[in-house]
């Protein structure tokens, strides 16, 4: 093995100071429906605005992401002495990152556009450091708000909370608003609404398609039994149960993709008793991996080794070990934890990920096999990730793709992560993550990545129970349908009206 570069320090964040930062953010998370005296209509008050954020970022998918996309393109369309326009700003939090990525272009205006009070002082007090950069107006968004010339016009999330009749004449106040170049993003999101895009007659480059005709059905069997009716063109998420019956449907295909979504036990390092690394990895040698791959996972999957980097990743270190199913080891692992013939809850739903509760049914009957007494304990679907994930010694957890290994090993490892779910810390973990982000040299950095999955096989708390492919369908007259490998695109459904060439 090379030897490692000397790399800066960091300070893990301790257990202490996560405890503190974990009190100071409940302040802020949404609990105002959970109360029975909670009001029935929806307003945009002090205590809405106190949390609103929580709410977005749990209610809509893909909310940073959006976030993070409508700020590059604000930065690419800024124009000097011209404005950009956050219509229904809510607590500021966009234009916080607006004022950030616009700061060294000279006299840009940022307006924030809201008709709650609540949200004008929460966003005020969110940005008090950058009055000369950003003002906020309290006024009703309509075709009679009066706009500065504008090199960007931002609605997000918004469109829904105006009247159908107005929101024609809204738009093309917004059009006529907009410099030559300019542009107006928009982001929406409504369950259970489809959304059609007709073909821009004077768009410059090619295009393939008349239209496409977006539909969302949160039914699994509902949506494959449009698909293989005809309705749909491509459907995306077909339920692991309903695979066989797609594949055999004339005129339909199922699509495997291999992807970076995963499910893994969760298994807390700063609590009792799993704070024990022995036990930690006597669960581990108890997980029978190739059959949660083919019963739970229908043989769509890969089988991971106790990180969450999958085969796939360009980093991927294919040098360690894989740890197999072993109740031999795990019984050696038990003994050494002092834990022998104790009893460990494991908590599921389906919540976690579809199928969460069969995959712990298989689990715990392995680790029967290496002298763990393991109870499944099934949690009401709408506390799991509130009440159980992050809070419980042992559960089942899932987690979307993330582009990069960086970004997932980051928010699931790092001591001070957001979402580090088992409050597993390693400086050194620490410190080679970030050493990562600026090595040049691809085997050096693929050498540091091999060592953090090492870190993590070896001391973590993940257990991998598996990475699962992405399973959409398409009917015979399409082509060129490659799904996105981190699953963007699931639970949409294109239309048969779809022109194809």
């Amino acid at each position: 093995m090379p030897i490692s570069p000397r790399l800066p320090s960091t300070r893990p964040t301790t257990r202490r100071e996560r405890i503190k930062r974990d009190e100071d953010s409940k302040k802020h998370k949404d609990s105002i429906f959970l109360d029975k005296n909670s009001p029935t209509k929806f307003i945009f008050n002090s205590n809405v605005a106190e949390v609103f954020d929580d709410m977005l970022e749990r209610s809509v998918p893909l909310y940073r992401e959006c976030q993070n996309l409508t700020v590059n393109w604000c930065k690419r369309l800024a124009t000097p002495d011209k404005h950009i326009y956050d219509l229904g700003c809510s607590t500021g939090s966009l234009l916080l990152l607006l004022a950030k990525a616009t700061s060294t272009i000279p006299r840009v205006r940022l307006i924030g556009v809201d008709n709650s009070e609540a949200m004008i002082n929460k966003a005020q007090s969110k940005l008090s450091g950058l009055q000369n950069s950003v003002d906020f107006l309290k006024a009703t968004i309509d075709d009679t708000f009066l706009f500065n010339e504008s090199s960007t016009i931002v609605m997000n999330y918004t469109l829904q909370f105006i009247p159908v009749e107005n929101r024609a004449p809204l738009l093309n106040k917004i059009y006529e608003s907009l410099i030559p170049g300019g542009g107006f993003i928009l982001n929406e999101y409504q369950v259970g609404i489809y959304m059609l895009a007709e073909r821009n007659p004077n768009f410059w480059g090619e295009s393939y398609l008349d239209a496409i005709e977006l539909h969302t059905n949160v039914d699994a069997t509902a949506r494959m039994n449009a698909m293989m009716a005809g309705e749909y063109d491509i459907g995306t998420s077909v339920d692991r149960k309903l695979i066989e019956l797609v594949d055999r449907a004339p005129g339909v295909e199922v699509v495997a993709s291999a992807s970076g979504q995963h499910t893994n036990l969760s298994i807390m390092c700063d609590r009792d008793p799993t704070s024990n690394n022995d036990l930690r990895l006597a669960l581990k040698y108890s997980i029978p991996r190739e059959q949660v791959i083919q019963n739970a996972f229908k043989g769509y999957g890969m089988i991971g080794n106790d990180h969450q980097v999958p085969p796939t990743d360009p980093f991927y270190c294919d040098d360690i070990p894989q740890r197999a199913f072993d109740p031999d080891k795990a019984r050696h692992h038990l003994k050494k934890s002092g834990m022998e013939g104790a009893s460990i809850i494991l908590y599921t739903s389906e919540q976690a990920v579809s199928g969460s509760e069969a995959i712990a049914l298989i689990y715990a009957e392995g680790a029967k096999a290496s002298g763990m007494d393991l109870q499944v304990q099934v949690s009401p679907p709408g506390s799991y990730w509130s009440k159980v994930w992050m809070q419980v010694p042992l559960c089942v957890s899932g987690w979307d793709a993330r582009p990069t290994a960086d970004l997932m090993l980051t928010i699931a490892n790092k001591s001070d992560g957001s979402w580090n779910e088992t409050a597993w810390g390693s400086e050194r973990f620490d410190e080679l993550l970030v050493a990562a982000r600026g090595e040049t040299d691809a085997a050096k950095r693929k050498e540091m990545y091999c060592e953090m999955q090492r870190l993590l096989h070896d001391t973590g708390g993940v257990g991998m129970l598996g990475f699962y492919d992405l399973i959409d369908s398409r009917r015979d007259n399409v082509v060129g349908f490659d799904p996105h490998p981190a699953g963007y695109n699931r639970n949409a459904f294109f239309s048969t009206e779809i022109s194809f060439a």
